[in-house]
């Protein structure tokens, strides 16, 4: 192959590798602020209101509510309104978890329910036993 024809070859292979950067972007979404509404399986009603960045697994959210309310065990997360199926992955995070990445401020945040249950660490402790528990 003569010197010609192989600069040809090599000048036909560059721009046919040759690429558009518009085409290689990846747009990575932006963390964003959710409003977690905590309802209380017994109460029914909204025990406490947190905000969380949309990259907070449920791990975390889990953590939070040992943090809340001490010793307790079993903790039982559930979302939505209705308390059919617990939520068994730790490590999804809420914006997977709720299918969106929030907002940019807190005041516009979305808000989600989550109704959660427990029991108290030690069911024969003294306090509990006290108040009829």
């Amino acid at each position: 192959m003569s010197k010609k024809a192989t600069r040809k070859k090599e000048r036909d292979l560059t721009e046919k590798n040759k690429y558009d950067p518009s085409q290689l972007e990846v747009v990575i979404p932006e963390d964003g602020w959710i409003i977690v509404n905590f309802i209380l399986r017994e109460l029914q009603v909204s025990h406490f209101t947190e905000y969380f960045r949309s990259s907070t697994t449920v791990y975390l959210m889990r953590k939070t509510l040992y943090e809340r309310h001490g010793r307790i065990d079993n903790i039982t997360i559930y979302k939505g309104h209705t308390a059919e199926f617990p939520l068994e992955e730790e490590t999804q995070p809420l914006a997977e978890l709720f299918e969106t990445y929030g907002a940019h401020t807190k005041g516009e945040a979305p808000s989600f329910d989550i109704i959660y249950d427990f029991v108290p660490h030690n069911m024969n402790d003294p306090v509990l036993l006290g108040f009829g528990v």
